[in-house]
């Protein structure tokens, strides 16, 4: 399932559009978005963003796997998650 908007692929493709086959490749086989994704988001966010500080949040949240606008780690899960992989 897709979870980058529609709306936001089309402003990356604009603003980089060396994307735009990998987002076709997102948009015709959406039942695979989670290979494509995470890819489409980190290649996106390795540059300047043209997005709103919250659209590249959320986008920020793809590029670790998540989904558009999940819920980030609270800090406290996020500090014993990083513990627990020192030990």
């Amino acid at each position: 399932m897709q979870t980058i908007p529609d709306t936001i692929l089309d402003r990356m493709i604009e603003h980089r559009p060396q994307l735009a086959q990998m987002i076709a490749n997102l948009r015709a086989h959406p039942d695979r978005a989670v290979q494509f994704e995470t890819p489409i988001a980190q290649a996106y966010l390795a540059g300047e963003s043209r997005l709103s500080a919250l659209e590249t949040w959320h986008l920020a949240q793809v590029a670790y796997g998540g989904p558009w606008g999940g819920e980030w780690v609270r800090s406290w899960a996020a500090a014993a998650l990083a513990s627990a992989r020192r030990q």
